[in-house]
Parts: C-alpha cells; sequence; structure tokens
C-alpha cells in the first residue's frame, strides 16, 4: 500500500511539473507561485 501511495505522489508532482513547464516561466512567476518562484501558490 505505501509504495501505491509513493507511485501516486511521483506521479502527481511529475505531472505538476509538467505543467508548470509547459505554462511557461512568466506564468510560473505570475498568478499562482505565491511569490515563491516555483509552485508556491498551491
Amino acid at each position: 500500500m505505501p509504495i501505491m501511495i509513493s507511485q501516486a505522489v511521483t506521479g502527481g508532482v511529475a505531472a505538476c511539473l509538467v505543467v508548470l513547464m509547459a505554462l511557461g516561466p512568466t506564468s510560473l512567476r505570475g498568478n499562482r507561485s505565491g511569490g515563491s518562484g516555483f509552485g508556491g501558490g498551491d
């Protein structure tokens, strides 16, 4: 069970990174980043 949870979390993080990269650096520094620079707003 913990292994499956681990895979789910890793997959979620990977998907998040892909989306962030697709949005581009302007979006990374924009609305959702909350000032932390990389994914701070979530």
